[in-house]
């Protein structure tokens, strides 16, 4: 029987602070979402369990748990029993149901019943401090007021009868029995055995492993707030950790490293290892939610924090409700992701109810009435609308659950990664970044555009030639082919190289070297970069021709895009003088395009540009990068921007809003990663 036990969410720790939810289950299936089951008004599952390939729900309304039902795969009921506001409890595979002064025993499988019996005489569950607990084949009850608890085998054996006065927080672990009596915690071994009990403990304890985990506050025996680590197996403790006494302190739960400690008053969590040492502090709040918090001047608050760990991905929540200044209602909530890779932070303006841990290292976060999905990189992937009211959020075989409001839904499977919101082209220098920037365009090519990157005078004319050849613009030095450049040819398979300039810009040793690989070389070069353009434009008819000043690449650059994709040659003018080189090749055009006239060209491009979801970013002082970004944008069909001294500018963050993602190419980091950050939140 494969059986999934889902309790509340993602709740911080059960009282003895073990069993996770992401365990391989049942249900698994090709991606999609289904509303499984729709309950009558005023109903909810307050549990879910998965046994093979049922959906178990503990059914409950305003008076108390009413019914524990079945579902199978389709939604469709299976069984029923109904509870009538009696106690019960649900294990791995079994549940019990106390009525009066008897327990049934019920298989988890087909709810029928296997067993009773009955409870010690005297003892009664009516009245606060009643609870019923199913943990490693025992039944665990408390009564008479919290004043008295009973432990029994599934068959009903009797183990353990205690009394009390407060007694709470009991739990099986390891084959030993812990529970709180006021402040004092007890711990005995079930099979018989002497008991341990320590006083002055705060609330919660959590066992991991075999070893149980609480803070005791200061008194006669210690001066300070002093986590303790115990084994169960001899009582012996494992260590003692002094925590600061000017901090308020709790224990916040265990990972699989060891225990991990709150520390209120700063804000941090500290993620301890098995002999007390502190291997990891991270902040509760992070800048980013502070901020947030501070434009709603909180006057009342309420937070809550848990913590989920999955092989070695960690997930920590904090969920914040108040009210502002000015007497409104907010919410907030705070999502960290812990990964070897790195993970992600997200801060929401808006309910969060819980959050899980996906398999491949993202999450799902349940609130505002939706089911968001984030991948391994904090990029939202999916989002779907879940029952009315839905609180509850758990993982299981592949399977993610909703529940807790009007109804009971999965999500099978996950949602496939995005694709980064900003990728960033950046090699040691302008040559191997417009080689790594074809890489990451084209898988291949039979013909390159070759240009000098020590001056950018024969490289003006190139976009549109390379666009029409279908292959990326690369640059070489003055007398020997770059090397990463003639790596990247020897990648793309090219059969074919056009060199633009003529000798010596680019050595005819360079033409020579490219033919023993196998390219046969072409060269187009005048003697001026008039010349060239000029040249270069017979190779490209149109109607049309751009027209932009030789003496600066930045219009040229956002002009390419446009020259490239309506395949217009780009010829250079002298400031407001046209060369004679210039003139003779606008023979036959009808259509001058200027490129300085940005404003023509954005309003010839409206529709085109409004369908674009992809730009490019490269700083404007540096004409390798700009160059061979623009003709890649024309591949891309992307939009090209160029970055300059004022950064990201709000203006310019205006214009890329609408984007979907980002392509930077930047061989000198002038696009800092606070701008790639800025960068990513305008996507997300």
């Amino acid at each position: 029987m494969k059986q999934v036990k889902i309790g509340i969410g993602i709740a911080l720790l059960a009282a003895a602070g073990g069993a996770g939810i992401l365990t391989h289950g049942a249900l698994a299936a090709e991606t999609e979402y289904r509303e499984l089951v729709k309950l009558p008004d005023g109903v909810k599952a307050g549990e879910l369990s998965v046994v093979d390939d049922q959906v178990i729900a503990v059914l409950e309304n305003q008076l108390g748990a009413q019914a524990i039902v079945s579902y199978g795969g389709d939604g469709k009921e299976l069984w029923r029993k109904e509870l009538e506001s009696a106690h019960y409890a649900v294990g791995d595979q079994a549940f019990v149901v106390i009525s009066g002064n008897e327990v049934a025993v019920h298989d988890l499988s087909d709810g029928k019943e296997t067993g009773t019996f009955p409870l010690s005489e005297g003892f009664r569950m009516s009245g606060s401090g009643a609870d019923v607990a199913l943990e490693s084949g025992h039944v665990i009850i408390t009564g008479n007021l919290g004043a008295r608890l009973l432990v029994h085998k599934l068959d009903g054996t009797p183990v353990v009868d205690v009394t009390g006065g407060d007694l709470r927080q009991a739990a099986i672990s390891s084959g030993h029995l812990m529970y709180f009596d006021g402040s004092v915690l007890h711990g005995r071994l079930l099979s018989g055995g002497k008991e341990w009990q320590s006083p002055h403990v705060l609330e919660p304890y959590a066992v991991k492993d075999g070893i149980i985990y609480y803070i005791k506050a200061p008194n006669e025996e210690v001066e300070v707030p002093t986590l303790i680590a115990r084994s169960l197996d001899d009582g012996k403790v494992e260590y003692e950790k002094a925590l600061p006494a000017t901090q308020d302190v709790r224990l916040a739960g265990t990972d699989e490293d060891g225990a991990i400690v709150e520390f209120a008053d700063s804000g941090e969590w500290a993620f301890l290892d098995a002999k007390g040492g502190e291997r990891l502090r991270k902040p509760i709040r992070s800048a980013s939610f502070r901020a947030l918090e501070n434009r709603y001047r909180p006057v009342v608050t309420e937070s809550a924090l848990s913590h989920q760990q999955q092989s070695d991905h960690r997930l920590l929540l904090l969920q914040e409700q108040g009210t502002s200044a000015f007497g409104n209602p907010y919410h907030l909530g705070a999502l960290q992701v812990m990964a070897p890779s790195g993970g992600f932070t997200k801060v929401l303006e808006h309910s969060v109810e819980a959050a899980a841990l996906s398999p491949s290292g993202g999450a799902a976060v349940l609130g505002g009435g939706t089911l968001k999905f984030y991948d391994a990189k904090g990029n939202q992937v999916a989002q779907e609308s879940v029952p009315q009211g839905s609180e509850l959020l758990a993982s299981a075989g592949g399977t993610m659950y909703v529940y807790g409001g009007s109804g009971i839904a999965a999500y099978s499977g996950e949602p496939d990664p995005k694709a980064p919101a900003v990728t960033k082209i950046s090699g040691e220098d302008g040559y191997e970044t417009a080689a790594l920037l074809s890489e990451a365009v084209w898988d291949s090519a039979e013909t390159v555009v070759l240009a000098t990157g020590e001056g950018f005078a024969d490289a003006l004319s190139g976009a549109p030639l390379a666009y029409q050849e279908g292959g990326p613009l690369l640059f070489t030095e003055k007398n020997e082919l770059n090397a990463s450049t003639k790596a990247e040819i020897e990648r793309l398979g090219a059969t074919n190289a056009i060199i633009l300039g003529s000798e010596p810009v680019i050595s005819d040793a360079q033409l020579e070297e490219l033919a023993r690989m196998g390219v046969e070389p072409e060269r187009i070069g005048g003697g001026n970069r008039y010349e060239t353009a000029a040249l270069v434009s017979e190779r490209i008819e149109s109607d049309g021709v751009v027209v932009a000043d030789g003496a600066t690449f930045k219009d040229v650059s956002l002009a390419s895009v446009f020259a490239a994709q309506h395949q217009y040659p780009i010829l250079l003018s002298k400031g407001n003088r046209m060369p004679r080189e210039t003139t003779e090749a606008m023979a036959g055009r009808s259509d001058i395009v200027l490129a300085a006239d940005r404003l023509s060209i954005e309003a010839r491009t409206k529709e085109e540009d409004a369908e674009r979801r992809v730009a490019v970013l490269a700083p404007a002082s540096n004409f390798t990068d700009a160059l061979s970004g623009a003709n890649a944008a024309a591949r891309r069909n992307a939009s090209l921007y160029l970055i300059g001294d004022g950064g990201l500018t709000k203006e310019l963050k205006e214009q890329l809003e609408r984007y979907e993602s980002f392509l930077v190419v930047d061989s000198g980091d002038l696009i800092d990663e606070g701008m790639v950050r800025s960068l990513e939140a305008l996507v997300d």
